[in-house]
């Protein structure tokens, strides 16, 4: 339902500008400062006058972290009502008596959203809460029901259940969000007198504000083709195989004892992703985390950082950052071995060897995506690290500059490798067979043709695509020293004019063997003929070569990046291009 507010009040305030003295633990007196506060900020259009606006208001400030910043961060922070159905159920009970009001009634909004959003009352019998808070703190009445159906009520008494209902949706349209309550200064906020050693002792440590959803991670840029904006030989490049998965930053938490020869313990680990959303599938990756407390190099790096998380008995907590990527393996389809085998037999050198691996498995997204949604454990995630920062830098955005910080890109790979190993024969000795952690190799590109041999291959095994990484400082927010070449992102039908066949090695039945075998077909692409030599099955290939009349003649569906065109040659051709499908009845008929 659409409630009226007043008009933006530009001369008039209902309440003092700052609400320090005020008693502001009532609900209305709070949906009044809520109003007021959207009054004032509706009439301003620059970020800092709204910021400054809203400083004036810290009584509001855990009821709008609440309902701003883990409602663009937290999807799992719902609270299943809508107004609308919370209208409809208030009017359906109207003839029922006032409620009375139980002991245990949340005290306050926050109590109550929080109440409902953890789904320990649902339906029915959620709304009966609700409705018995409103009656108890006066936001509704009959009246007020009967004056809602017909647009005859009251300002100031629609205003209230107006408001509640806006926070109730998440819809305040208020002309802020999430980033800009991030960076509100809340005034009789306790300041450090050190902003150097930043200390979150005093903060909760769920704060969404404070701790897991105030940054931004490192964030890519999409390039095509030629790669003009890699500028190689002016700036050094690394280049990693683009994984199948769902982004992941584990934040481990480490007690730093006061005596130097004490070990270190974990405190915990959290998982989130690159918005700040919190995962609870991941519980057995946590455990072989928790085991890098003996890496040798640890308390060097969390003493560079300054930030301390909490204080504990046992010594101050700081945090380390992983980034990475956690997947869902599945063995290889013999297509995809056989693609695999045949890179492989082709004496692979410089830039086209990235991305080899020691197994026969591949990323399965849609599974992956599936079971880190849920609140079930994952029994055997695969998690490969791609980087590895300390907490300054991540909530800094990179830009802290301490004693040992901002590492270069090139300086941090060697980190991550050397940690991932270590971990590795630590969880090896103690009997631990699957080894969930990986590093993702990365490969220092040289030459500009290094570029292609990797895209080529990256196009022909049907990877997700490519990531370029600068050897700069990290920055935790979308930039330019971050970015991605996503493959195969265009498709299309083409009649094959012809075939060649050659002697290949393949895997038939799961014996290799050596045949004669389709090696490319021909098309035609706005007149100009173009090869293409991957995406075929081996059997494919062979029974192609066998009976050439299965695909000459035949429409194609041919998956490629984008179109390409080269000095002194007519008409444009196709960028890694590869057959997705055969439609041997002769066209394509889905």
């Amino acid at each position: 339902p659409q409630f009226r507010l007043a008009a933006p009040a530009t001369q008039r305030c209902l309440f003092p500008r700052n609400y320090s003295t005020v008693q502001s633990d009532t609900v209305r007196t709070q949906l009044m400062q809520m109003e007021e506060l959207y009054q004032r900020v509706a009439v301003r259009s620059k970020t800092s006058d709204k910021v400054e606006i809203i400083a004036h208001y810290p009584d509001l400030k855990s009821l709008l972290e609440m309902r701003v910043i883990r409602w663009t961060y937290d999807p799992s922070h719902r609270t299943h009502i809508s107004s609308k159905a919370l209208l409809k159920y208030l009017r359906d009970h109207q003839s029922t008596p006032e409620p009375s009001v139980p002991s245990d009634l949340p005290p306050s909004i926050e109590a109550l959203f929080q109440l409902i959003a953890s789904q320990a009352v649902t339906g029915d019998a959620a709304k009966l809460i609700v409705r018995t808070f409103l009656y108890h703190h006066r936001l509704i009445d009959d009246n007020l029901l009967d004056d809602l159906a017909s647009d005859k009520s009251g300002e100031t008494a629609a205003n209230y259940f107006g408001i509640f209902c806006r926070l109730l949706d998440r819809n305040l349209v208020a002309g802020f969000g999430a980033k800009t309550i991030m960076t509100v200064p809340w005034l009789n906020e306790p300041q450090s007198s050190n902003p150097t050693a930043v200390d979150l002792t005093s903060v909760d440590t769920n704060s969404p504000s404070r701790n897991l959803l105030a940054f931004s991670c490192a964030l890519g840029i999409s390039i095509v083709p030629p790669f003009t904006a890699l500028n190689i030989g002016e700036i050094r490049w690394f280049a990693s195989r683009k994984v199948d998965g769902v982004r992941v930053l584990s934040l481990i938490d480490i007690i730093i004892p006061s005596s130097s020869t004490a070990a270190l313990e974990c405190f915990g680990v959290s998982f989130i992703s690159r918005s700040g959303m919190k995962y609870s599938s991941l519980s057995n990756l946590g455990d072989q985390l928790r085991h890098i407390t003996k890496y040798p190099r640890l308390r060097e790096w969390l003493d560079r950082d300054p930030t301390v998380i909490t204080r504990t008995e046992g010594g101050i907590v700081k945090r380390l950052v992983l980034d990475g990527e956690v997947s869902m393996m599945r063995r290889m389809t013999e297509e995809e071995s056989s693609q695999r085998q045949a890179w492989s037999l082709s004496g692979l050198k410089g830039a086209a060897a990235l991305g080899e691996e020691e197994d026969n498995l591949v990323e399965d997204f849609a599974k992956t995506v599936s079971v880190v949604r849920r609140r079930d454990t994952i029994p055997h995630p695969r998690y490969f690290v791609f980087d590895t920062v300390s907490w300054i830098e991540l909530i800094s955005k990179g830009t802290s500059g301490g004693p040992g910080l901002g590492k270069t890109f090139g300086q941090r790979i060697p980190d991550s490798k050397d940690l991932v190993e270590f971990l590795t024969i630590e969880l090896q000795n103690q009997g631990v067979t699957e080894k969930m952690v990986r590093v993702l190799a990365q490969w220092e590109i040289q030459y500009a043709e290094d570029v292609d041999e990797m895209a080529k291959r990256a196009a022909e095994e049907g990877w997700e695509g490519l990531i370029f990484r600068a050897d700069k400082p990290y920055k935790g927010k979308r930039s330019w020293v971050l970015l991605s070449l996503t493959t195969a992102a265009l498709d299309g039908e083409y009649i094959v004019k012809s075939l060649e066949t050659s002697k290949m090695r393949l895997a038939i039945n799961g014996a290799y063997g050596e045949y004669n075998a389709c090696a490319r077909v021909e098309i035609e692409h706005k007149g100009r003929p173009v090869y293409i030599g991957s995406g075929f099955t081996a059997d494919e290939r062979v029974r192609y070569a066998r009976k050439p009349s299965l695909i000459v003649g035949k429409e194609i569906t041919v998956q490629y990046f984008s179109e390409s065109k080269a000095l002194g040659r007519d008409g444009p051709s196709l960028r890694f291009p590869r057959v997705k499908t055969v439609w041997e009845e002769g066209r394509r008929n889905v």
